[in-house]
C-alpha cells in the first residue's frame, strides 16, 4: 500500500493526465449509454414479463396439502359482499366504537351482523337498542352459547362471499377491508388476510403481526386471529371455532385447522386493527394453568401438524429463547414506538430506526418485576388491589 501511494505521489502532471484520460475512456467503454441502455431495456423487459398478474401468492413453506377451492357452491355467498360479524355480550359501552368506522366505508359492499349472545345487562341492552336505530346493521339473537359458537352462528347467518369478525369492544380502520378484498380478489391461494395491531385502552403499543406459516405459527400465534378477513367458504369448511376451547385460543385453533388443510393467509403491515386492552378481558383473567391446558389441547388436536414440524419447533424455541412472547399484550413489556408518517393509512409506516431503546429505569423495573413475577401471579387472585397498585407503580416509573 505504501509503495503504491509513493508511486502515485511521484507521478508527473503529464503522467497523471494520461491516467485520467485512460480511466475516462475505460468508464465510457464499460458503462457508456450505448452500452448500458440495451442492458437496461433487457432487464426492464424481463421485469415486465415477471410482473404480469400472478394468481398465487408465493408462500415460503410448502404444506403437504394443496389448496383446492371448495366445490360446494352453496357456501360461496353473494359475490363481492363482505359480511362483518360482531359477537355481542353485555358490551353496550363499547359497541359504538366498533360501528362508527363503517360510516366511511362507502366503496366496499358490506353487511354488519351484531349477534347478541344472550346479553342480560339491561344497560347494555338499552344501548344496543339505541345503536340499532342509529347505525345500519342486522341484529340477531341467540341463547348464551359462548364466543366460539357465536362466531360460528354468525358465519352461518352471513350472506357474503367474504367474512370478517370484530369483537364488540374493538375497532377497525376501514382500510383493512379495502386492502384485504383486493388481495383476496388477486390471489386464489390466499384464504384470509390480517394486519398489524394497535393497542388502546389500558395499554398503548403496537403488535407487528406477520404471515402465519409453520413452524413459528405452531409455537406462538403470529397473527391477530380474532379479526381476519376470510373467504367465507374456506372458513366454513375448515376454520369454524371449536367450542371445546371454552376459555381462550379458539381463534388460534381455527388458524391451525386452516393451515393443516393447506389454507394460508397473509398480513398487511399496517396497524389497521385497534385492540382494546381491558383489565377484565377474558385473556387477562385467564390463569397460567388454563393456558398450559389449552396449548396441550392444541397439540393433541393438531398432532400430525406438530409432529411434522417437531424438529423445527425445538430449534426455534431453543435458539430464539423466550422472545417470541414479546408481542403478548397481557404482559408488561416495553412498548414499541410506531412512527406517525405519511402513507396509505392514517398512521403511515414505521422504519426500523423508529424503535427506541429502553431506558435504564425501564430495564430496572422489568428486572425487579421478573423476580417478583411468580409470587405476584399467586397473590393477584387473593389481593385484587395488588394489580392496580403495581400498574400505578409502573406508570410512575416508566409511564404507559
Amino acid at each position: 500500500m505504501e509503495d503504491k501511494i509513493q508511486a502515485v505521489l511521484r507521478l508527473t502532471p503529464d503522467e497523471h493526465e494520461r491516467i485520467v484520460t485512460a480511466a475516462q475512456a475505460r468508464v465510457k467503454q464499460v458503462s457508456g449509454y450505448e452500452i448500458i441502455a440495451p442492458q437496461k431495456e433487457e432487464v426492464l423487459e424481463r421485469t415486465r414479463e415477471r410482473s404480469q398478474p400472478r394468481k398465487h401468492f408465493p408462500f415460503l413453506r410448502g404444506l403437504q396439502q394443496v389448496y383446492e377451492p371448495p366445490k360446494d357452491q352453496s357456501l360461496a355467498g353473494e359475490a363481492g359482499l363482505l359480511s362483518v360479524v360482531i359477537p355481542f355480550f353485555n358490551m353496550g359501552d363499547y359497541l359504538e366504537d366498533a360501528l362508527k368506522p363503517f360510516e366511511s366505508l362507502n366503496d366496499v359492499p358490506f353487511e354488519i351482523i351484531v349477534l347478541d349472545d344472550g346479553s342480560h345487562d339491561q344497560h347494555s341492552l338499552d344501548l344496543l337498542k339505541n345503536l340499532h336505530e342509529q347505525y345500519r346493521f342486522r341484529l340477531e339473537r341467540t341463547q348464551n352459547q359462548g364466543l366460539a359458537a357465536t362466531r360460528n352462528s354468525g358465519a352461518t347467518l352471513a350472506r357474503g362471499e367474504f367474512l370478517a369478525f370484530l369483537d364488540a369492544d374493538d375497532s377497525m380502520d376501514p382500510h383493512l377491508y379495502r386492502q384485504a378484498l383486493r388481495i383476496l380478489h388477486k390471489y386464489e391461494n390466499v384464504s384470509y388476510v390480517g394486519c398489524w395491531v394497535e393497542y388502546f385502552g389500558n395499554a398503548q403499543s403496537y403488535w407487528p403481526t406477520w404471515t402465519p406459516e409453520p413452524p413459528y405459527a405452531l409455537v406462538h400465534n403470529p397473527i391477530n386471529t380474532g379479526a381476519l378477513v376470510y373467504r367465507r367458504a374456506d372458513f366454513l369448511r375448515y376454520g369454524l371455532n371449536d367450542p371445546g376451547f371454552e376459555y381462550i385460543m379458539e381463534d388460534y385453533d381455527s388458524l391451525l385447522s386452516l393451515l393443516e388443510n393447506g389454507y394460508c393467509g397473509v398480513v398487511i403491515p399496517e396497524p389497521y386493527f385497534k385492540y382494546r386492552i381491558r383489565d377484565d378481558s377474558m385473556f387477562h383473567i385467564t390463569t397460567d394453568s388454563i393456558k398450559i391446558w389449552t396449548y396441550q389441547k392444541l397439540a393433541r388436536k393438531h398432532h400430525a401438524l406438530y409432529t411434522a414440524y417437531a424438529e423445527d419447533i425445538m430449534g426455534l424455541t431453543n435458539c430464539n429463547g423466550p422472545g417470541y412472547m414479546y408481542d403478548n399484550p397481557t404482559l408488561w413489556y416495553p412498548s414499541i414506538v410506531y412512527s406517525l408518517g405519511a402513507g396509505p393509512s392514517s398512521v403511515g409506516r414505521s422504519p426500523d430506526d423508529d424503535l427506541v431503546r429502553a431506558s435504564s429505569r425501564t430495564l430496572f423495573y422489568f428486572y425487579v418485576r421478573s423476580i417478583l413475577l411468580k409470587p405476584y401471579t399467586k397473590l393477584q387472585g387473593k389481593l385484587p388491589w395488588l394489580k392496580k397498585f403495581l400498574r400505578k407503580a409502573r406508570i410512575l416509573l416508566i409511564g404507559n
